[in-house]
C-alpha cells in the first residue's frame, strides 16, 4: 500500500441513518435521559430547568423520527415541523404522540409529570422501531 493509494473501494458502504440510529435510539440512552430529567426535577424543581429538559428531549425525538424515515422519504430536514410531517406519513398511528412532542418542543411544560409519559412511550416506540428498521441491537 502506497501513501497515495485510493482506499475508498475498500471501505464498506454505510447508511448514515444507521450510524445515527445507533446512538439516538438506544434504550439505555432513553432510560438514562428520563432518569436525569426526574433526578434534575427532584434536585432543582425550577420550572425553567424542567422546560429545558422537556424541549431538548422532544426536539431529539422529532429529529430521531426523521432519521427513522430518512431512506423511505428520500428527504432530510432539521426543521421540527417537517420532521413531524415526514415521520407521520410513515407512522400515522404515532401521529398524535409526535405532534405532542412537537408542541412540547415549541412550548415546553415545566411539569415533569405531564411530559414524561410521552417521553417513555415515544422513546420506547422509537427504540423498538429502530431495532426493526436498522437492526440496531438494543441494550435493554
Amino acid at each position: 500500500m502506497s501513501l497515495c493509494e485510493n482506499l475508498i473501494p475498500r471501505i464498506p458502504l454505510v447508511k448514515p441513518e444507521t450510524v445515527v440510529a445507533d446512538s439516538q435510539f438506544q434504550r439505555n440512552y432513553i432510560t438514562r435521559i428520563v432518569h436525569q430529567i426526574y433526578e434534575g426535577a427532584e434536585k432543582n424543581p425550577e420550572p425553567e430547568r424542567i422546560k429545558m429538559g422537556c424541549r431538548w428531549i422532544c426536539k431529539r425525538f422529532l429529529r430521531a423520527g426523521m432519521i427513522l424515515v430518512l431512506s423511505r422519504s428520500k428527504a432530510f430536514t432539521r426543521d421540527l415541523y417537517y420532521c413531524y410531517e415526514e415521520f407521520a406519513k410513515f407512522y400515522p398511528e404515532q401521529d398524535a404522540a409526535m405532534w405532542q412532542a412537537l408542541e412540547y418542543a415549541i412550548n415546553p411544560t415545566g411539569n415533569v409529570e405531564e411530559f414524561l409519559p410521552l417521553v417513555k412511550e415515544l422513546g420506547d416506540f422509537l427504540a423498538q422501531e429502530a431495532d426493526a428498521v436498522f437492526g440496531v441491537p438494543q441494550n435493554s
